[in-house]
């Protein structure tokens, strides 16, 4: 009896193991805490332009239909570049893919959109600027939202 113990005691720990549903990755900043450091300056469509200006790393994407898929290794070697003649560049795997025309657009509760021509899909939806991060937050029309970085 004492010899199948050790063995009880392991099917027991891996049956834990297997009812453990996997780690959800978070964003690097919680939503509210982008919305309430977004809502501490006044934006317009100049200082929404203003602040995308210059060079931005893929950080983190979930998507509203899937969130358990949510990850920091989807596009994470894809650059931005937004320049101030409202070309942006989309570099991946250190190519440029596509050069885009974009523009800054009024959205719903005082939060400005993103309108590119061709369309890029990391950068749909409402602009949630914090420090040196940028949101574009899709996930209100049931979309993805994307986090980047300033370089």
């Amino acid at each position: 009896m004492v010899k199948f113990l050790p063995l009880v005691f392991m099917l027991m720990a891996i049956s834990c193991k297997e009812d453990q549903p996997p780690v959800r990755q978070e964003p690097p900043v919680s939503q509210s805490d982008m919305l309430i450091c977004h809502h501490h300056t006044v934006w317009d469509s100049v200082t929404t332009q203003n602040a995308l200006i210059g060079k931005w790393q893929w950080e983190y994407i979930t998507c509203y239909w899937n969130p358990e898929d949510a990850n920091y290794d989807d596009y994470s070697d894809l650059f931005l570049e937004f320049k101030p003649d409202h070309t942006l560049e989309v570099k991946m795997n250190g190519q440029f893919t596509q050069t885009v025309s974009w523009s800054i657009q009024a959205g719903e509760a005082n939060v400005w959109i993103m309108k590119a021509d061709p369309v890029v899909p990391q950068i749909l939806g409402r602009i949630i600027l914090c420090d040196d991060r940028v949101e574009f937050n899709d996930s209100y029309t049931d979309g993805c939202d994307n986090y980047f970085k300033r370089k």
